[in-house]
């Protein structure tokens, strides 16, 4: 009788891992914020829902970046530094040396995709670990960040560099979202449709039997790096013009965010297997439940606490079910 019930609760895990996947988050995401506007009626009021687009619209651009390179069997831990870093020689680039709104963002997005494509470079053709050069990314890049700006304040920006994170269509349409809505469009295109998202999937899958087809692994594990720097480069925009100030501490914790979304969202850690809307999905669960515990006053170090066990639980489920086929 024990080994029955270990197998049908065994199998109850499985079944639960794929009907997640195939979109059991968007039913938890109904059910959320069902919950979340009995519980508390400042849920849906336009000033609140107006600050979780466009906090979901910045985790989520660093998540749809994190995508690929989970996708190809990386993880960028570097990301948060990356954007705090980006914001700031924005920040300076058109406070200090009076560089035009347009070409500073389009340098600080140049400069945070070259950023990404010389961790891919490290990890792809050195050979160092994903884990060692994106860890030493995070360090290396917040310390320059607080090393060159110090303790500084800049705020106050023109109107375009504000855009991004602060401009409503209608009055009501945040900008981010429409960013955030297109950007996953062509993700989610590229991913599918083109043979570097193709690509990417396959050295994620088996890098051995992609190299035997004649996919260059390097070439693709760069690319998939600068893609996610890429989306740090639009996400720290973003969050400058919602600040409309920027510091050396911002962007901490979007590494763990970022994961956690693409996990959440039914990507797989392993590799080979991603989902850019499901990506979507899951940094916007994360931000319901982090506004939902602000709103309620709930201690903060609640976030980090469900944040961490929805992660283990994305990882454990999958892996339990690859487990199970294995056998």
């Amino acid at each position: 009788m024990t080994v029955r019930v270990g197998i049908y609760s065994s199998d109850l895990l499985v079944r639960g891992a794929r009907l997640w996947q195939r979109g059991g988050i968007y039913l938890a995401l109904v059910l959320i914020g069902l919950g979340l506007s009995f519980l508390s009626p400042m849920f849906l009021t336009r000033l609140n829902l107006i600050e979780l687009v466009n906090y979901v619209a910045i985790i989520g651009i660093v998540a749809i970046g994190q995508t690929f390179v989970i996708a190809g069997r990386g993880i960028d831990l570097s990301v948060g530094s990356v954007v705090a870093f980006t914001a700031c020689i924005m920040a300076t680039f058109v406070k200090d040396y009076s560089i035009p709104p347009v070409l500073t963002v389009l340098l600080g997005v140049v400069i945070a995709t070259c950023i990404g494509a010389v961790h891919g470079f490290l990890i792809g053709r050195l050979g160092v670990p994903d884990l060692v050069v994106t860890l030493a990314g995070l360090e290396v890049w917040r310390g320059f960040t607080y090393l060159l700006f110090e303790e500084r304040v800049i705020s106050r920006f023109d109107p375009f560099m504000r855009f991004a994170g602060n401009y409503r269509f209608n009055d009501w349409l945040p900008a981010a979202v429409i960013i955030l809505l297109v950007f996953m469009v062509i993700a989610t295109g590229i991913m599918k449709y083109t043979l570097l998202g193709r690509y990417i999937l396959a050295i994620g899958g088996n890098r051995k039997a992609s190299e035997y087809v004649g996919i260059n692994y390097y070439r693709y594990k760069t690319l998939s790096y600068a893609i996610s720097g890429f989306a740090c480069g639009i996400a720290a925009w973003i969050l400058l013009g919602r600040l409309n100030a920027v510091q050396s501490s911002l962007a901490v914790g979007y590494e763990l965010q970022s994961v956690a979304a693409v996990v959440i969202g039914g990507s797989s850690l392993f590799g080979g297997v991603a989902s850019v809307m499901g990506t979507v999905a899951g940094a916007l669960m994360i931000a319901m439940i982090r506004n939902g515990l602000l709103i309620g006053g709930v201690n903060f170090y609640w976030y980090m606490i469900i944040l961490g066990i929805l992660l283990v639980v994305s990882v454990a489920l999958p892996a339990w079910e690859r487990r199970k086929e294995a056998r």
